[in-house]
């Protein structure tokens, strides 16, 4: 709402009439709130990005990596290379043993006791501790130990 001298009185503006009356009065202000409404949306999109994975308990570079990983698991070439008497976990996640790549040519060469892969939830990810627990390590992180405690 502007004063207006003809009418007497306080007028309400339309957001362009608004932003037009700023810009004759203030352009750096003016500037400042058009950007303001068109970074937003941006804004709030890559917040809302970053809380996601870290609720999943990974960083936009591991994302990147767990895509890849979940691209060759669908290739059928990731395995979990069991040690003696190792067995998967009953809840379908193989938690033990190590999770290596052996090329299709390989496969049948390799004897060493293994259980494929067949989708990305059997991987364990070492980090994630449950979404809110996560959301809570990311509000308030651990601290370094000090030189104190070093030596």
């Amino acid at each position: 709402m502007v004063w207006d001298d003809d009418e007497m009185g306080m007028v309400k503006l339309s957001f362009k009439s608004s932003i037009l009356y700023l810009m004759d009065e203030n352009v750096l202000l003016a500037i400042v709130t058009v950007l303001l409404f068109v970074l937003t949306p941006a804004i709030l999109f890559f917040a809302a990005y970053q809380i996601r994975i870290g609720m999943l308990g990974y960083t936009s570079n591991e994302e990147s990596k767990w895509i890849t990983v979940d691209e060759a698991i669908k290739d059928g070439v990731v395995f979990c290379i069991h040690k003696e008497r190792d067995t998967s976990s009953h809840s379908g996640e193989l938690d033990s043993g190590i999770f290596e790549l052996v090329e299709k040519d390989d496969q049948e060469a390799d004897l060493r006791p293994k259980t494929l892969v067949t989708h990305l939830s059997q991987v364990k990810n070492r980090y994630d501790r449950g979404a809110w627990q996560n959301l809570a390590l990311l509000m308030s992180p651990p601290q370094a130990p000090s030189k104190a405690h070093l030596h």
